[in-house]
């Protein structure tokens, strides 16, 4: 019996990997070069702070019923 799922053996560990998403490579007039990565956990944390900083903004009342002044 020939079993395809058991023929590989997957770490438990592998959902953990850091993986390349997007490379960008900038070069300007010959002179510097830049190199821009994005891998999984720069994604994971940048849609966090956009979510906290949409949070943020949303929580504040800019309507309030007793003003301050």
């Amino acid at each position: 019996m020939n079993n395809l799922f058991l023929s590989e053996t997957i770490s438990p560990l592998s959902q953990f990997e850091i993986r390349e998403i997007l490379s960008l490579k900038l070069t300007i007039q010959n002179l510097f070069v830049l190199y821009i990565d994005l891998t999984t956990i720069g994604l994971y944390l940048t849609i966090s702070l956009i979510f906290i900083l949409v949070m943020s903004i949303l929580s504040v009342n800019f309507n309030k019923i007793v003003s301050n002044h």
